[in-house]
């Protein structure tokens, strides 16, 4: 079968669907494993990303999470009032505003990271097998390249 031929078939709207309804669900695996940190996948992911990259304008937050401008206010101005995010001056654009993680959302971020990190271990390491474990590391590639897009 060619790539064309499979491309038009059935299987590629059945792995779409599918992969929606699996990824929502895991979504919510996820969420559940602290459920007293409050925090929507949303909140988290906004705390993971300024973990990793940094102080970061609402603009720059908003399209490296995909969402609109407005939902991203939204999300932040959440963050801001459990003191989890503060906002301050860029240093060479006075025109622009850095959102940055304070010390209380330093450790939720790691905490919130470090529980849903820790229920995926222990659900792996118990219900999977090395050659499964391998062909979710491939997935996982093939995952992010869909992120990406």
């Amino acid at each position: 079968m060619t790539l064309d031929v499979m491309m038009e078939s059935p299987l590629v709207g059945d792995v779409a669907g599918n992969l929606r309804v699996l990824v929502g669900r895991l979504l919510r695996a996820l969420q559940a494993q602290d459920p007293e940190d409050g925090l929507s996948m949303s909140k988290v992911s906004v705390l993971s990303r300024l973990a990793d990259d940094g102080p970061a304008s609402a603009s720059t937050l908003a399209s490296a999470e995909r969402v609109r401008p407005q939902s991203m206010s939204a999300t932040l101005a959440a963050l801001e009032a459990e003191g989890l995010v503060a906002r301050r001056p860029h240093p060479t654009d006075r025109r622009q505003i850095l959102i940055e993680l304070t010390e209380q959302g330093w450790q939720t971020a790691r905490s919130a990271r470090r529980s849903r990190e820790d229920w995926l271990t222990r659900v792996l390491e118990s219900e999977y097998d090395q050659e499964e474990l391998r062909l979710l590391s491939r997935a996982i590639e093939l995952l992010e390249r869909l992120a990406e897009r």
